[in-house]
């Protein structure tokens, strides 16, 4: 199974079904119907080497891999939309 992290709160939102898309500014990898580990981690992990001891989560499944447009702001708890 393959994992993601995620900052908090939005492990926890997704977990909760309050937050039901996560946008990336790289394509992932990810097939549609494959479960997903979410890991929640306090801080973010932007460079090569970054490491913390993240908390598991949820599992969820996959639905789809899709540019991000503006309408989708409320579900992915976003507070602005950049196109890309």
């Amino acid at each position: 199974m393959k994992a993601i992290s995620i900052v908090a709160p939005a492990g926890e939102n997704i977990a909760t079904g309050k937050k039901t898309l996560e946008i990336r500014k790289w394509a992932p990898n990810f097939d549609c119907n494959e479960d997903l580990l979410i890991v929640e981690n306090q801080h973010y992990l932007l460079k090569e080497g970054d490491e913390e001891m993240g908390k598991a989560v949820a599992i969820v499944k996959v639905k789809n891999v899709r540019p991000f447009f503006e309408s989708d702001i409320e579900a992915a708890c976003a507070s602005y939309y950049e196109a890309g």
